[in-house]
């Protein structure tokens, strides 16, 4: 049975006119591959170990007690502003009530802002949690070993994982990923 070839793209259309013939043996560019996917699966090891769990969840700690107090400080202003508003409204000239009312209101909106904000901001910090981070990853290495362990790689995964592939004159291969490393750490 004869071996399957792949060639890049440029020779298919051109010819020799405008690039000599990039081709290469399945078997070598499946080997290439894997090779790849192993000191890729390597590198997110070396990602997950480096993710620093405790310190993480140390410093999320501290920042949700900072938004705490932050919070309970702006209720607490909000009440004041309340109170004095009442205070003001009990004891002025019925000609100055709405200006009252309104630049109470106008400080009122503002720091009810604030509060809401800030419980956004929480509420965010609480969702936010490193272990799905790190459930994405192990996620990929086991897509890698699928690949790595299979004598014929599921095309489904391999279209997954692999968005081009570049075979140089030399006969050496560059595969570029869907999966962006970047945007899962």
């Amino acid at each position: 049975m004869p071996k399957k070839l792949y060639e890049c793209l440029s020779y298919r259309k051109y010819g020799k006119a405008r690039c000599v013939c990039h081709n290469v043996r399945e078997d070598v560019l499946l080997a290439s591959l894997k090779n790849f996917l192993i000191a890729l699966k390597d590198n997110y090891k070396q990602e997950i170990a480096n993710l620093r769990l405790e310190e993480y969840k140390s410093n999320k700690q501290n920042d949700l007690n900072k938004l705490k107090d932050s919070l309970r400080i702006l209720e607490t202003e909000y009440k004041v502003i309340l109170s004095e508003k009442i205070k003001e409204l009990s004891s002025c000239n019925p000609d100055k009530k709405s200006f009252i009312e309104s630049t109470y209101k106008s400080m009122e909106d503002e720091k009810y802002k604030e509060i809401e904000n800030t419980k956004k901001q929480i509420e965010n910090l609480g969702q936010e949690d490193l272990k799905v981070k790190e459930e994405k990853l192990k996620k990929s290495i086991d897509y890698f070993n699928q690949v790595i362990d299979s004598r014929v790689p599921d095309k489904a995964i391999l279209n997954m994982l692999i968005d081009k592939i570049y075979i140089y004159h030399d006969k050496s291969v560059k595969f570029v990923l869907k999966i962006d490393i970047e945007k899962m750490l």
